[in-house]
């Protein structure tokens, strides 16, 4: 008997290879077999069933699993790897590793425990919100939900009540979360209500062993409910019944690397696939699919009400600051007066202030004031961003982690020779260093929430999380960590730095990107009782998208954004297909995608749209060059992917994202 597998190899194979056996192994089956002078693994996806079929090549045969080593696929996880295949242009190899999973013998759950657990161990109460909410959702006929809910209204108690109500039925639910950092956050909660041996943790910093051990229990129903990052996804399930996504309009729900798949998008293949529902949970909803939910009849669920307005009544203060105007004794201007006026009022008040600006580190720049001449990292030939260890300095990259350590006692520019090298920009140290200024008398505890600040494991993330929890903090100062999904109580003051900073990142979705930050940061606030001023300095009072935000104005923003992009025919009146071409020779990079432009145009493809190639930004990333082709498909997406596919293969050198995330 011929049958079709797919095999795990790094070798560039894109299809199917055709084995031999003597015995029917039935699809899904995790098999062993010869492939060069090497054994691999491989999954039976089909029976040749042409028997004239055209054979130019010598077969070898399966060899057998006698000792059954592997979990079998059944036949959503196969489906669900053709479409990561075919949709996104994936190689078979990285798309069907996350599904070849080691049996083990190893079980540290009890079935007593699961039977036990049904009713949870804290009652829950809701609101009347809430519950009209739960209801629509339990009792509705749909099968994809947005639970469009305000920052601070409690859509984590929807989630719980739901999570309730699938375990009673005797089914397992996936929580996906934007950060691994919130995953700590989210576990710590849910373990108020249900124990912790049902409850699975997966994503990417978990070590292989562990995840391997967890799959098991998942796949066997003992674990029911599973929290993650995106991959999460790929998990064992025995019965799913409900997907969660919170935090749904993040991009990190899109992965930048092979298979770049979006995690929404598979959802909601598997939603339909398996009859089960959805939900999509947002204070601020991602315009394409918000626009595609409501063309196609989907549910949206609203929650209007923070909880603390039905005990108090709500009382956030908005002042808008403008730069501009506060310029009198200094040229840089940190923390304006008000600002500074609201921090001294809400230490007074014993309360927690968060600080917010989108960028770490101490400076963006390291300038001289003779040349202008700017340190850059030599193998990304992009700026390098000052940073502070105690009483070192160092010019850091993001892209590739080069260092350099500087003497900031004679910073003599190595150029010209005269000028002296300085810092422009504000990063998250240097708001902490301008706050240590400000108030040195009150001997302040200050953290910083960066990405500087939880590189580390998935135990880190629960300390940092613990960490920022004690009453003991005074401020918190942080870039974009701080808008997925903190909780953060007895918070009196949330101060943006500078609002202009989120305006100014060249992609079309950058608008959206901005407001949907500034609304998730100043609703860190106003949680749990009735005051929380909101203080946002800016260069740009009249910025039309700022006010959107801070009047909660989603559907005039929403108009507005949806009518530009009708126009642009952006997202979600296209798909995008951005063809990124990377080498270490420039002259090379520039002549191949030249070529794959031409070769695409030539193809005369009705429906699309191609665009010369442009540089990436940044254009060099340690040492490679990087240009990006980006093409918009208004019909024939499925053959102009299929000519992608058939025509290019991805290698280190080329990657084709369908549906990026970012153009750049």
């Amino acid at each position: 008997m011929l049958i079709k597998i797919l095999t795990k190899t790094k070798l560039k194979i894109e299809k199917p290879l055709i084995y031999s056996s003597e015995r029917n192994i039935p699809i899904g089956k995790v098999v062993e077999i010869p492939l060069g002078l090497k054994r691999t693994t491989g999954i039976v996806v089909d029976n040749v069933k042409d028997a004239n079929i055209d054979i130019n090549f010598t077969i070898k045969n399966i060899i057998e699993d006698t000792k059954n080593h592997y979990i079998d696929l059944n036949l959503l996880e196969l489906k669900l790897i053709k479409h990561i295949i075919t949709y996104y242009n994936a190689s078979i190899n990285n798309t069907i590793s996350p599904f070849i999973t080691i049996k083990t013998k190893e079980n540290n759950t009890k079935n007593t425990v699961i039977k036990k657990m049904i009713i949870p161990k804290e009652k829950l109460p809701v609101n009347k919100e809430q519950m009209n909410a739960i209801n629509k959702i339990s009792n509705g006929q749909d099968n994809e939900y947005i639970l469009f809910g305000i920052t601070g209204s409690g859509k984590t108690h929807v989630y719980i009540k739901l999570i309730e109500e699938q375990i009673n039925k005797g089914n397992q639910v996936l929580i996906l979360l934007p950060d691994i950092a919130i995953t700590s956050q989210f576990y710590t909660r849910l373990k108020a209500f249900f124990d912790k041996e049902i409850i699975s943790i997966m994503h990417s910093k978990i070590t292989k062993r562990d995840k391997t051990l967890e799959n098991n229990l998942i796949r066997t129903g003992e674990k029911k409910i599973i929290i993650g990052a995106r991959s999460a996804l790929f998990s064992r399930f025995k019965n799913l019944g409900l997907i969660i996504i919170d935090e749904f309009h993040d991009n990190s729900y899109k992965q930048d690397q092979d298979p770049r798949y979006n995690a929404i998008n598979l959802a909601r293949f598997i939603a339909k696939e398996q009859k089960i529902k959805l939900l999509l949970g947002s204070a601020t909803p991602k315009i394409d699919i918000y626009y595609k939910m409501l063309k196609e009849g989907h549910t949206i669920v609203r929650l209007d009400k923070k909880i603390s307005d039905y005990k108090f009544k709500n009382n956030i203060h908005t002042k808008i600051v403008d730069l501009n105007e506060d310029k009198i004794n200094s040229k840089k201007i940190i923390i304006s007066r008000v600002l500074k006026k609201s921090i001294e009022k809400t230490l007074n008040n014993n309360k927690k202030i968060i600080l917010y600006i989108n960028r770490r580190g101490y400076s963006n720049l390291y300038v001289c004031n003779n040349c202008g001449h700017i340190e850059k990292c030599p193998r990304c030939d992009i700026p390098l961003t000052v940073h502070q260890n105690g009483n070192t300095t160092f010019l850091s990259c993001h892209h590739c982690d080069y260092k350099k350590y500087i003497n900031t006692e004679n910073p003599i520019c190595d150029i010209c020779k005269k000028g002296k090298l300085k810092f422009y920009g504000i990063g998250t140290q240097l708001v902490k260093e301008e706050i240590d200024k400000l108030f040195k008398e009150k001997n302040l505890h200050i953290e910083i929430l960066d990405k500087d600040s939880t590189s580390g494991n998935s135990d880190q993330h629960l300390e940092i999380y613990n960490k920022l929890s004690d009453k003991n903090i005074n401020i918190i100062i942080g870039t974009q960590l701080i808008t997925t999904g903190w909780d953060f109580y007895n918070v009196g003051l949330i101060g943006i730095i500078l609002a202009d900073i989120e305006f100014v990142f060249p992609d079309y979705s950058s608008v959206e990107k901005a407001y949907q930050t500034i609304i998730q940061v100043i609703g860190r606030g106003g949680r749990e009782d009735n005051s929380a001023d909101i203080v946002i300095q800016t260069m740009d009072i009249k910025n039309k998208i700022l006010q959107f935000a801070l009047n909660n104005n989603f559907s005039k923003f929403f108009d507005e954004e949806i009518t530009i992009r009708r126009q642009l025919n952006y997202p979600p009146f296209s798909n995008l297909i951005k063809i990124i071409v990377k080498g270490k020779n420039e002259k090379t990079v520039f002549t191949r995608a030249k070529k794959i432009y031409d070769e695409i145009s030539n193809t005369n493809m009705v429906g699309i749209k191609i665009y010369p190639p442009i540089e990436a930004i940044p254009y060099k990333i340690n040492y490679v060059y990087r240009l990006n082709i980006i093409i918009k498909a208004n019909k024939n997406i499925k053959n102009i992917k299929t000519f992608l596919r058939n025509r290019y293969k991805q290698n280190k050198d080329l990657s084709i994202d369908i549906d990026p995330s970012v153009l750049l």
